[in-house]
């Protein structure tokens, strides 16, 4: 679908639902590529021609993986317009990014997508046949990462802000839990959030996995950890996500108390029979000795690995979920050596329970131990200097079992006192929903050799789910091979990682609708639910890195600083309307007024920006060294300008910073360029020009 205002050039060529359509988004030439990509099942948008559209590309897919696309058009004196055109634009996405940004050609002999397409059709391709034409995009796909080169960011790579947690991805009585919880505490909602989706990842343990397909599982196990400083509430929100937990555990010790003191009768009945057999001269059996009754646990706490084996094999489910306030101690753990001092680091074996295969025979004083399979989630908190101490090192990333932490570190946030509580129907839900999952137990089924065991019921992803699930994956394999070693492990992780949190979510919403919780497969709600927290915990992960290797993360001051000075740089003689119209987050009430601030803020002396005042309005221009700059003058990043492009100045955590409002540009104000359907300086569709202030 492609429009255009009123005098304006030609513009993208942008589908419809491109939301909807999940995977990298390819950037090609021309409309025909784009329904071309789509008849493949890939999402594309394209360039009015080899080297235009960036300007608006930026925008429409800041948030989206992208592969450019060009054209194999060399021509006889050697110009190469479709690959330099693919080069250029990729060039100048990454410059603006802050990130690297693949380009590719289509295979050898194929000038672009369109004839790629043609080519199938002409070996019998039916482009009736829907399944026929995604499996072709799968290769052309293939091929293009296969082919593609990187661009890198002249100034390298930039960490971005911390995007707002997606709580809406999270089901009802998870999502009111975190949110209330948040307010009575005084945390971030976060900080809820993640223990609560790996508290029920817990007690789901290995009653059900998720099939991608035959040959790959994924098991019901997470770990997850809040990394927040002394005072910003870390025990109060682990303790109202893990308080139903809790409850089960203390209702099967108190049930363990009554059977060892049954046990206890029991045992000293067995030993008077013993004494008056033996006496016996009869040939009559012996009496049977009771068996000592096993605790059920479903919590753990500071327990050793070795310790944790032999609660897991004494547990009928075989799956706990370890419970920590402080997280050093594991962390730690993780490169230490079982009690012999010999052999391979308990790091190997967490890495074989998170993937629920057995933790090996392991010694623990006297006697072995064998579990089969073991599922334990973990979830706890960490303060960042413990963690810095503990990873900084890198060796501890090295094992990879950093990599399979879901992490979260939210901005410390002082808070003062308040009256607000949890709702009891929130409360009850939440705690409903845990019993019923803890109800979830295996089927028993049939080995080759004889025997018979318990099986984790295995749920399928849904044909739609299937289609999300592989354009994650895909998103992945464009970004993971440019990715530092650190976060391209736990990009590898988080390819399955989604799929494991689209089961939790799935158990749960069954759970809140019903005592039984029955599904044959995981619907694509559920699946861009799990795709939608994993892509959030990768870029909570990068933060993580980069913090540990030295950087701090970039605020967004000098970045819409950059962007609103690089706009005018190539629109001079712009006015405070132009803006407004063009950039997404001037969109909206009194947008032209907020421009028009910004603008005035940006060429006051010393400034980037040059006001010129025109017969009837003001024009601005980027300010050059013929304006007689001064020496002093004022930087990009600076409070007062970052304040007038809408955003708050990095003035440290424990500090209030400038809320949107005071900036005059507030979330509603200022909606995200997707969120308006196009962007608007080429003109991909028509939009209303009026300014609603």
């Amino acid at each position: 679908m492609k429009g255009f205002p009123k005098g304006a050039a030609r513009g993208l060529v942008v589908p419809e639902h491109l939301d909807d359509l999940p995977g990298p988004v390819l950037i090609v030439e021309g409309a025909s590529d784009v329904a071309a990509c789509l008849t493949l099942g890939l999402p594309a948008v394209g360039r009015p021609s080899n080297s235009a559209g960036s300007k608006q590309l930026l925008h429409l897919l800041r948030d989206r993986v992208v592969l450019v696309v060009g054209e194999r058009d060399e021509k006889p004196d050697g110009r190469w317009p479709g690959r330099d055109g693919a080069v250029a634009v990729a060039d100048k996405l990454a410059d603006r990014w802050g990130r690297t940004v693949p380009w590719s050609l289509p295979p050898a002999k194929i000038k672009d997508v369109r004839e790629w397409l043609a080519s199938r059709v002409s070996e019998g391709l039916d482009l009736a046949d829907g399944d026929a034409c995604r499996s072709n995009g799968r290769l052309l796909l293939q091929e293009l990462l296969t082919a593609s080169e990187p661009i890198r960011p002249r100034q390298g790579e930039t960490i971005p802000e911390q995007a707002p947690y997606p709580i809406d991805a999270l089901p009802m009585s998870i999502r009111n839990l975190a949110l209330e919880g948040a307010v009575a505490i005084g945390c971030d909602p976060s900080m809820i959030a993640l223990p609560a989706v790996v508290a029920c990842a817990g007690v789901i343990g290995l009653s059900r996995d998720v099939a991608i397909k035959e040959s790959w599982r994924e098991p019901c196990i997470l770990w997850g950890a809040v990394v927040a400083r002394s005072g910003a509430r870390k025990d109060p929100a682990l303790d109202l996500a893990s308080g139903p937990l809790r409850e089960i555990d203390e209702a099967a010790r108190r049930k363990h108390d009554v059977a060892k003191r049954e046990h206890e009768t029991a045992m000293q009945c067995y030993l008077k029979e013993e004494a008056r057999w033996k006496k016996s001269k009869d040939k009559e059996d012996p009496p049977e000795k009771p068996e000592a009754p096993a605790r059920e646990r479903l919590v753990v706490q500071d327990a050793t690995y070795e310790a944790l084996t032999r609660i897991v094999a004494e547990t009928s489910r075989a799956s706990v979920i370890a419970i920590r306030g402080e997280l050093g101690a594991w962390i730690h753990e993780w490169n230490e050596y079982g009690s012999s001092g010999r052999g391979s680091s308990h790091a190997a074996k967490w890495l074989e329970m998170n993937g629920g295969r057995y933790p090996a025979v392991d010694r623990v004083g006297a006697g072995e131990v064998f579990v089969s399979r073991a599922a334990v989630s973990v979830v706890g908190a960490i303060q960042p200097g413990t963690l810095r101490r503990l990873l900084g090192g890198g060796e501890h990333i090295d094992s990879g079992c950093a990599a399979r932490v879901l992490w979260v570190m939210p901005s410390f946030q002082p808070s003062a006192f308040s009256h607000a509580v949890v709702k009891e129907a929130t409360s009850q839900l939440y705690a409903t929903v845990i019993q019923r999952l803890h109800a979830l137990e295996r089927v028993p089924m049939l080995f080759e050799d004889g025997a018979v065991g318990p099986q984790s019921v295995r749920l399928k992803l849904s044909k739609r789910a299937l289609l999300i699930f592989e354009g994650w994956f895909n998103e992945l394999a464009c970004q993971m091979w440019q990715m530092p070693d650190d976060l391209a492990s736990s990009a590898s992780k988080l390819e399955g990682g989604a799929a494991r949190i689209a089961l939790v979510i799935a158990l749960v919403i069954a759970a809140e609708k019903g005592t039984q919780v029955e599904l044959d497969e995981i619907d694509e709600v559920s699946m861009a639910a799990g795709v939608k927290l994993a892509r959030w915990h990768l870029a909570e992960s990068r933060r993580i890195f980069e913090v540990l290797r030295g950087s701090k993360p970039q605020s967004g001051e000098d970045r819409r600083v950059a962007e609103l000075v690089d706009w005018i740089e190539e629109n001079p003689d712009s006015t405070a309307r132009d803006v407004y119209r063009s950039l997404a987050r001037f969109k909206g009430k009194d947008g032209t007024k907020r421009a028009k601030a910004a603008l005035e803020e940006l060429s006051r002396p010393g400034g980037p920006l040059v006001c010129e005042q025109g017969p009837k309005t003001r024009h601005y221009r980027k300010r050059t060294v013929d304006d007689d700059v001064p020496d002093d003058s004022s930087s990009l990043g600076s409070p007062a300008i970052a304040e007038s492009v809408g955003v708050g100045t990095d003035i440290g955590p424990t500090q209030e910073r400038t809320t949107p409002a005071q900036a005059g540009c507030s979330q509603e104000d200022a909606p995200s360029i997707i969120d308006n359907e196009r962007p608007s300086a080429d003109g991909v569709t028509d939009l209303d020009w009026d300014d609603p202030g």
